[in-house]
């Protein structure tokens, strides 16, 4: 009896092994809209109004790294990271603005269908929150905008003002391709399109003071979409 549980709980554990999957991804097409928006009130008033420009979302190359789960032979999933070194907005009119390390925290699924024992066709699905590691430009930004708020705290002692340390979003992802296996490792190449929301400024100030009394606040997010030419391999864990 004991063999014959062992025997059936073989295929339910083969599934269950973790896969690596490795990918490196080449931007085909990255458009995306920079969206300024200020709100004031009482004594504040905004020095420029809310405006959209369009533009590029651009990036040289990313780094995909999934572990999944085979949970039947038409399904997988887990957890996945996709890093994006040096994003920078490319406006249509103006300078660069260099963004910093796009890091997105995803559940990738994979519904999958076989052809043989070594080809298969996949979907790829993946979403997520996003995370900002700023540099260049938009670091230099947020440290303008919390010496703003410092300088305006000395002024007004009674003036709250806060500028977010963090740009924060979210990533949501589709795409198709195939796969082949070999002795060790399964190759892969897929297309894979992609929009993401992401804050970069969100400066808040409050003052409520018999003399002096208002709010404002700043916001600066980027939205747009990435189609990724993606290549890579899988490994058994």
């Amino acid at each position: 009896a004991w063999l014959a549980l062992a025997a059936a709980a073989l295929p339910l554990r083969a599934a269950a092994e973790p896969l690596l999957d490795v990918r490196l991804g080449l931007p085909l097409a990255s458009p995306a809209t920079l969206h300024v928006e200020c709100d004031s009130s009482g004594g504040f008033s905004c020095a420029s109004p809310t405006s959209e420009t369009s533009g590029d979302n651009a990036a040289a190359f990313a780094v995909g790294f999934d572990l999944l789960w085979r949970l039947s032979e038409h399904l997988r999933l887990g957890p996945g990271v996709m890093i994006v070194p040096g994003a920078t907005f490319e406006p249509e009119d103006g300078d660069a603005i260099e963004l910093g390390t796009e890091l997105p925290l995803l559940l990738v699924i994979e519904p999958l269908l076989p052809l043989s024992p070594q080809s298969t066709l996949f979907v790829h699905l993946q979403g997520g929150p996003l995370l900002l590691l700023p540099s260049g430009d938009h670091q230099e930004e947020l440290q303008r905008r919390q010496d703003d708020c410092d300088a305006l705290k000395e002024q007004l002692p009674d003036v709250s003002c806060e500028v977010n340390a963090l740009a924060l979003g979210w990533s949501v992802g589709a795409g198709a391709g195939a796969s082949y296996a070999l002795d060790q490792v399964n190759l892969r190449a897929e297309l894979l399109l992609n929009y993401q929301a992401l804050q970069l400024v969100h400066q808040r100030i409050d003052a409520s003071s018999p003399s002096f009394s208002g709010a404002q606040l700043n916001r600066q997010r980027v939205t747009g979409a990435r189609l990724w030419l993606l290549v890579g391999m899988e490994f058994d864990l």
